[in-house]
């Protein structure tokens, strides 16, 4: 078995060759849009729902619990969706063992919103 010891700088990355690419301006700012990038399933699945009429466009999405990132989905799944109507959501009501789905009619009702986009951090 062979030791080496490594110095100090034989551990530090070589940084010389992209120097010009860190000095470019146009990186210092950010991408219009790096979701379908960064997480090209997700916003997949949510263009889907986005865009498939269905009786209640509800997505549960299991995150990592940091407010940064749910913040960034939140913002980004603003973008994609384009609202189209002032309530969103369902009522559903049960009796006995019968229940029943029916579109929103009031803010009230449940699972019912005005805002078509509601993110929420729960542990």
């Amino acid at each position: 078995m062979t030791i080496t010891k490594l110095t100090r700088t034989d551990l530090a990355p070589d940084m010389e060759p992209y120097q010009a690419l860190f000095a470019q301006a146009d990186l210092s700012q950010p991408a219009p849009s790096l979701s379908g990038d960064l997480q090209p399933r997700l916003f997949y699945a949510l263009e889907q729902l986005l865009c498939t009429p269905a009786v209640s466009s509800f997505m549960l999405v299991k995150a990592p619990e940091e407010p940064e990132y749910l913040q960034w989905l939140t913002a980004e799944t603003r973008t994609l969706h384009e609202p189209t109507a002032p309530l969103y959501g369902v009522r559903y009501d049960v009796d006995g063992a019968r229940v029943t789905l029916s579109p929103a009619q009031r803010a009230e009702d449940n699972f019912a919103s005005t805002a078509p986009v509601v993110a929420a951090d729960w542990v």
